[in-house]
């Protein structure tokens, strides 16, 4: 996830957090080597980075995090966005391994909005499926501005305007006022990791 939140004048924090796999098993990359681009021309490179442990989900899953302050030279919208060439193994994205890896956060610059900050999800954005059966995970997060949240999935990009070859599984939907997510998921699915994208929008009250 990318994260923003105004410090002062057109300063921002700008925060990118990526949950990893750290079995060596099954890969030996390491985040970074990727780029930031603020949205204003500005791009940085991201260094490799080792991963902290996540013991709340199991042993081989860690994240990364980046924060980089940035100061914009005048208010508008921009898109920020971190894309690198590394990728899992994912079960219905095709040629996963050879897709680029992309998040990207839209958001405002304004002189009213002294206090802006992303939303902030509730739970981190990974979990795991028991076949056959109904299984949910909350996707809400909070908004310090008091804004209204909606929620929806959407196709995982690997750029701007550019869409891999994609497949939502048969029975995962997303109530778009809680953000609570559903697969109905059925043994017939090949094991191994999926992928869903949800992108959060803010509705200034």
């Amino acid at each position: 996830e990318i994260h923003v939140k105004h410090l002062g004048n057109k300063t921002c924090l700008i925060e990118l957090q990526v949950y990893t796999n750290t079995n060596p098993a099954e890969t030996s990359v390491r985040l970074g080597g990727g780029y930031i681009d603020f949205g204003d021309c500005t791009i940085v490179q991201i260094s490799e980075k080792e991963s902290q442990a996540y013991p709340p989900f199991n042993s081989y899953v860690g994240y990364v995090t980046y924060s980089i302050e940035h100061t914009y030279g005048k208010l508008g919208s921009y898109r920020v966005y971190y894309r690198e060439n590394n990728r899992n193994i994912i079960e219905n994205l095709y040629n996963s391994a050879g897709t680029v890896f992309y998040l990207e956060s839209y958001f405002t610059l304004s002189s009213d909005l002294d206090s802006y900050e992303s939303p902030i999800p509730v739970s981190p954005p990974l979990f795991n499926v028991i076949m056959d059966s109904e299984n949910s995970i909350s996707q809400a997060a909070t908004d310090v501005n008091d804004n209204q949240l909606s929620y929806e999935i959407t196709t995982p990009k690997a750029g701007i305007d550019e869409y891999p070859r994609y497949e939502l599984p048969v029975g995962v939907s997303i109530n778009p006022y809680n953000g609570l997510l559903k697969w109905a998921s059925s043994s017939s699915q090949t094991w191994g990791e999926y992928l869903f994208s949800v992108k959060i929008s803010q509705w200034k009250n």
